[in-house]
């Protein structure tokens, strides 16, 4: 076991020293020792409790096998330091374990919340100032310019003025033809969405953005509105012609459906490498907080944990409850609001949850297709 690895290490480690240290130690260095001695040992009891147990600074190398750092109950996902990239031959390396007993709606919170931790704290974030007077042509070198000829003409230097605004003038010239031709080629190319766009950025048609609304009472009342449909209706309407007199005969050779007993479906890392890499990075990301682009990124990492929890809900015929949540953003419709009917509901769903959704309908389309191919030419 890996905690006998590491026991071996710190003994060998510390019993050559920690008799010469505890003989010049004072009482509170000795109580200090006695509670680490304790909080180790209450580790070591409830560590196989954990969902997931984390390492660093492993040490391991490709020479150490995955069957000599096996944990019972737990599956192994290792990142040990690459000397090529890191320059490095020893030190670093990363170690997962992720109980494979824990409950699996704990297992994808744990998951997915380290997945929008480390999204948080590596991706950098930047501000963008937006001027209504702006030129679609005007872009960031076209500032720079423009401030290095205030700064001349606040300094008196009529040469360096001069220059400035000959350079401005030129980049101006060059930045106006390399936008129109850009407008030709959207022209030229099949597709509405760019046209529709050259065409307000020709005529600077600009829409008024509707001011958001900060009410509590809104929410509630959108809440009720749009869950107004999910509770259960008093009276049933029948229509006579529903309902025939005379019972309805089957066809002769009918289509029939793959049988029930058939095997589950089950998912391997290929399939994730496969839908990850179609994720759009533009979308907005759910309320997980996975983003699409980080699915696409990181795909190599992130398919086998993915993997395993898919076939999970297969098995156990349960959706993890934190892919089932959803946000809902009220989109106005018009720019004057007459009542709840003109808001538009707009649901962010789990990325995560797509992927798996478009993995299921695949195969079991695939499945039902071979089925009915075969029941037909038989």
């Amino acid at each position: 076991m890996l905690v006998n690895f590491y026991t071996v290490i710190i003994e060998s480690s510390l019993t050559s020293s920690i008799t010469v240290w505890f003989a010049a130690a004072t009482a509170r260095d000795k109580v200090k020792l006695q509670h680490v001695i304790h909080s180790a040992e209450k580790i070591n009891k409830d560590f196989s409790n954990s969902a997931a147990l984390c390492f660093t600074e492993t040490w391991l190398h490709e020479a150490i096998l995955d069957s000599a750092l096996h944990l019972p109950g737990f599956q192994l996902f290792r990142a040990d330091r690459d000397a090529e990239s890191s320059g490095k031959t020893r030190g670093g390396g990363t170690c997962f374990y992720i109980n494979e007993t824990t409950d699996l709606d704990e297992l994808t919170d744990t998951v997915t919340s380290y997945i929008s931790f480390c999204e948080d704290m590596c991706i950098l974030t930047r501000t963008f100032l937006s001027f209504s007077n702006n030129k679609p042509w005007f872009s960031g070198k076209l500032i720079q310019l423009c401030r290095a000829k205030q700064d001349a003409f606040r300094s008196g230097d009529k040469i360096l003025y001069n220059q400035a605004r000959n350079t401005l003038n030129k980049e101006i010239r060059v930045a106006k033809r390399k936008y129109s031709e850009r407008l030709k080629k959207q022209f030229s190319a099949n597709d509405p969405a760019a046209v529709w766009s050259g065409l307000k950025n020709m005529t600077n048609y600009k829409t008024s953005a509707p001011c958001s609304v900060v009410n509590q009472q809104l929410a509630d009342d959108l809440n009720v509105f749009y869950c107004r449909f999910e509770k259960p209706s008093l009276t049933l309407f029948t229509h006579p012609d529903l309902h025939p007199s005379h019972p309805l005969t089957p066809p002769a050779n009918p289509l029939c459906l793959p049988p029930a007993t058939q095997n589950i479906l089950k998912f391997c890392e290929e399939d994730m490498f496969w839908v990850f890499k179609k994720q759009k990075t533009r979308k907005a990301p759910g309320p997980d907080g996975v983003s699409p682009a980080c699915l696409k990124v990181c795909t190599d990492q992130l398919a086998p944990i993915f993997t395993q929890i898919f076939n999970r809900s297969l098995v156990q015929c349960e959706v993890p409850h934190c892919f089932k949540c959803s946000t809902i953003i009220p989109v106005p419709k018009k720019p004057k609001i007459s009542g709840l009917n003109d808001y538009r509901p707009v649901a962010l769903t789990s990325v995560v949850m797509k992927s798996f959704e478009s993995l299921r309908i695949d195969r079991r389309l695939n499945s039902w297709l071979s089925g009915a191919v075969s029941t037909t030419s038989s």
